[in-house]
């Protein structure tokens, strides 16, 4: 299981620059994406949502610390913006940050996909976070963000596709590559191709069954 949780250089190393400049806000991001994506609590951080709340405090003005509470609230939960003022107002304030940082593009896409979802536009937001992975095929936030969301949606064949289309580039040394060939297998799975999706389920457990969320098998 991922738990060397990356710096500032680490993330930056790995194409996936972070416009923070605290290496502890970069590793309590690595340790709150680790426990989305794999479906646990860490109970050195108290689980999830603890993780999430000290990342926002330890630096406030990180914008990817906002992206990840306000679409982890808003694909989990069932708030809406609409309804519940402290959404809304969390979600204006990650859009202010944004327009006054100078932050990389692939941070400005999460922004734009997290706020199409806060509008009800779910289908446009997986748009942007297969745009994101484009470009950078190992942002596993944009992948699992993608994957929950057709799942929501019911469209197994994107689900599957979204996966699929990076899982060359993914090397078994990354952080969350046993995660990565979960989702691959869940995705299959959904479609019917049993048999690779056995393959790719197969490969995980060889690899490392904790490093998994079950219910992608």
């Amino acid at each position: 299981m991922h738990c060397n949780w990356r710096d500032c250089r680490e993330w930056d190393r790995e194409g996936l620059p972070l416009s923070t400049t605290s290496n502890e806000a970069a590793k309590l991001y690595d340790a709150a994406i680790s426990q989305y994506v794999g479906y646990y609590d860490d109970d050195t951080f108290g689980g999830v949502t603890p993780t999430i709340e000290k990342l926002c405090q330890t630096d406030p003005d990180f914008v990817m610390g906002d992206v990840l509470a306000n679409g982890l609230q808003l694909l989990g939960t069932g708030r809406s913006p609409l309804l519940d003022i402290r959404l809304k107002n969390s979600i204006d304030a990650m859009n202010t940050k944004a327009t006054r940082q100078n932050l990389t593009n692939r941070e400005s896409l999460h922004v734009r996909a997290v706020q199409l979802l806060a509008e009800g536009s779910n289908r446009e937001a997986c748009d942007v976070w297969n745009e994101i992975l484009l470009d950078h095929p190992t942002d596993i936030l944009a992948l699992r963000l993608a994957q929950d969301s057709y799942i929501y949606l019911g469209l197994p064949t994107q689900m599957r596709d979204s996966v699929a289309r990076v899982v060359p580039w993914w090397k078994p040394d990354l952080p969350h590559y046993g995660y990565m060939l979960g989702m691959h297998s869940f995705g299959l799975c959904e479609t019917s191709h049993y048999d690779t999706a056995e393959i790719y389920a197969r490969k995980v457990s060889r690899r490392n069954s904790v490093e998994t969320d079950i219910s992608d098998l």
